[in-house]
């Protein structure tokens, strides 16, 4: 099966229509290997994206783009890196297919600190995929 990655710019266009990036501090949790965050970061003043595996993130580094020093990937749990950070240091949370990949139990607790993390008016947006079937032949 091939993957496509949103040719048609619906993904991005709903989040520049949820909320206003330029000049924001984004964190973005469950970066993968950047498929999502290279298509918004020129908009951001500053990307910190977080992401668990190791193998995404050596992805990510390789695509990353030389020029722009406003995005850095770290390799943690978003629980290990939430620790040690200042609370509201961001004005933006984006989760990208993130949040439904956590264990039920862990969710409350990762709202809570991205919550903590955000500004007074910050905002969490959280992007699903959206599966689709073809009709069947029947």
């Amino acid at each position: 099966m091939t993957v496509r990655t949103d040719p048609e710019g619906h993904e991005t266009d709903a989040l520049f229509d949820l909320v206003h990036l330029e000049g924001a501090h984004v964190l973005e949790i469950g970066a993968g290997d950047g498929r999502l965050t290279w298509r918004y970061a020129h908009r951001a003043a500053r990307v910190t994206a977080v992401e668990p595996s190791g193998a995404a993130v050596a992805r990510a580094n390789e695509r990353l783009h030389r020029k722009d020093s406003s995005v850095e990937f770290h390799q943690a749990a978003f629980e290990d890196f939430a620790a040690g950070r200042e609370p509201e240091a961001f004005d933006v949370a984006l989760l990208s297919w993130s949040l439904c990949c956590m264990r039920p139990e862990a969710m409350v607790h990762a709202l809570e600190e991205i919550h903590r993390l955000l500004k007074p008016v910050g905002a969490l947006i959280e992007i699903d995929p959206w599966l689709t079937r073809q009709p069947s032949s029947r």
